[in-house]
């Protein structure tokens, strides 16, 4: 079985600087876990997918958005069709 790791630099620049890449999210101990398992699944999720793949994407020839979804989910955001059938598209605005 693979050990992935994140390093200390990550984890003290995180600590000290908190996430700059969000602004929808505080620096919080849930924000932290959340950064570093980000950090872990996106190795694991370019070590499962197919090689070409994800060589395009470390290359920079390509982009997956949300990678760190990649094993769990097809994005970021997912609904559950069964809401939207009972109770239908709520438009906000």
């Amino acid at each position: 079985m693979k050990q992935y790791k994140i390093s200390e630099f990550k984890v003290n620049d995180l600590l000290t600087n908190g996430c700059k890449d969000n602004a929808n999210i505080s620096f919080t101990p849930e924000m932290f876990c959340k950064y570093i398992f980000d950090d872990i699944s996106k190795k694991h999720a370019l070590d499962i997918m197919p090689y070409d793949v994800a060589e395009a994407h470390r290359k920079g020839f390509i982009h997956i958005h949300d990678l760190e979804y990649y094993t769990t989910r097809p994005n970021c955001m997912n609904y559950d069709l069964r809401f939207i059938a009972r109770n239908g598209l709520m438009i906000d605005g």
